[in-house]
């Protein structure tokens, strides 16, 4: 609420439907933008105070997967990019479509193949920090990162444990230009978010590693400018 009272919220849409609401569907994106931005005695987040763009590229209706998806992230990146963002924090990923003759190939990931992961070296070129979760598949037969984890200009984050072991479920890189991925690790086995109903519940994935680093480095260029570069 606090984003909204205070004008931090400086753009929403959805462009899976073309709406400007974001909240009509999957709390996927309200946990992650807790760790980030939730500012509650019982909860803080890591940059609760800085501005905001929300955007859905994920279509999560029908359970579906197709490459219209990475276009979304293209298009919300533009926007992103003329509001003047400085940073992106993305916690998804692709390999595998619905249909099949979409599919990628571990030799995709090479962060040029992609539509998503070139979208996202744009960004970057663009002067946007872009930060991407790295994947969940380190237990699946695919136990890769998925693009756009796989741009070698991006920051693709893993998850560790508590012990700091790596969790059995983040992918493994490097790429398949063998560029070293992910790039850096984050808690993200059983880490405290926000869920719809406003309770505080544990979420494992990536996805909640990746917004961890996103705040970091949120802060560390709010404090020292030159270092986005």
């Amino acid at each position: 609420s606090h984003l909204i009272q205070n004008d931090q919220l400086m753009m929403t849409k959805d462009y899976t439907t073309n709406q400007v609401y974001v909240e009509d569907y999957d709390e996927h994106g309200l946990q992650v933008l807790s760790i980030l931005a939730a500012d509650r005695v019982d909860f803080k987040g890591i940059v609760p105070h800085a501005d905001y763009l929300l955007f859905i590229t994920e279509d999560n209706r029908l359970g579906t997967e197709t490459p219209i998806e990475e276009y979304n992230w293209l298009f919300a990146a533009e926007a992103a990019d003329s509001a003047g963002v400085d940073l992106i924090s993305s916690s998804l990923g692709y390999n595998l479509f619905d249909a099949p003759f979409t599919d990628y190939a571990y030799e995709d990931m090479n962060g040029e193949n992609t539509v998503i992961s070139r979208a996202a070296g744009l960004a970057v070129d663009k002067g946007i920090i872009v930060v991407t979760s790295a994947g969940n598949s380190g237990n699946n037969a695919w136990n890769y990162i998925t693009a756009p984890a796989d741009q070698p200009k991006a920051i693709s984050v893993g998850s560790v444990m508590a012990n700091l072991d790596k969790s059995g479920f983040s992918s493994f890189g490097p790429n398949s230009n063998g560029h070293t991925k992910p790039d850096v690790m984050a808690f993200g086995s059983s880490t405290a978010t926000i869920k719809s109903q406003g309770d505080v519940a544990l979420a494992s994935g990536t996805s909640v590693a990746a917004p961890i680093i996103a705040g970091l480095a949120a802060g560390l260029i709010q404090a020292i400018p030159e270092a986005r570069h």
